[in-house]
């Protein structure tokens, strides 16, 4: 299984080791800093770069592709899990086009998680109760990224696991910010405590790529 992503796809590692999930998986990782994202066309794509990155993913982007074609062209499974944006994500079926993997090779892409405004300090003193109640109202353009993957995968010959719709319900607009058990679930609004890896990796259990992947006790 290769691993494709930025800080979101440490967070599905995460999820997996937390879970022991594909146990059995020989895994392998390639980083690229969300910043640059992930993008495989000829456009000049300088324009969606902050300036102030660009010098960054000149010398990042060159090395996660480094490579990466042998890597991809041996793995049975391809997975790629990002903070996407919205013109990477647009461009994201003509990326994944161009990577060059093989027809037999599942591919998935996992999409974007948002707790919203995570205040830890505030939530000291609450009950159990008073935090599985609270949901975080998400940005606009996390559910419009969201959606527009939603819409662009389909036909593309790749798995989509949405995130927001697994964890926040279909068609949220506010997402939980509490476990079950009531412990946090991002510390930032984004990256998963490693409570929330645990919990939102157990509900990928159900997905086909890691059903039934668990060794039994």
């Amino acid at each position: 299984m290769l691993i494709l992503g930025d800080s979101y796809s440490e967070d599905l590692v995460n999820m997996i080791f937390e879970n022991n999930l594909l146990p059995d998986a020989d895994i392998r990782v390639r980083y690229i800093p969300a910043r640059c994202q992930i993008y495989r066309e000829s456009e000049d794509i300088s324009v969606f770069i902050a300036e102030t990155n660009r010098a960054l993913c000149a010398k990042a982007v060159p090395a996660f592709y480094a490579g990466l074609q042998t890597f991809v062209e041996k793995a049975d499974i391809v997975i790629f899990a990002a903070s996407w944006k919205e013109w990477s994500a647009e461009r994201l079926p003509a990326t994944l086009r161009n990577f060059g993997i093989q027809p037999e090779t599942r591919v998935v892409v996992v999409g974007r998680k948002n707790f919203g405004d995570v205040q830890r300090k505030r939530y000291l003193d609450w009950s159990l109760a008073e935090k599985l109640a609270l949901r975080n109202e998400v940005s606009a353009d996390h559910l419009k990224i969201n959606t527009l993957m939603q819409q662009n995968l389909q036909g593309a010959g790749v798995e989509f696991i949405d995130l927001h719709t697994l964890v926040c319900g279909e068609n949220a607009t506010a997402c939980p910010v509490f476990t079950p058990e009531g412990k946090l679930i991002s510390y930032d609004g984004g990256h998963l405590t490693q409570a929330g890896a645990t919990w939102i990796g157990s509900l990928l259990k159900g997905h086909s790529v890691f059903a039934n992947s668990a060794p039994t006790p």
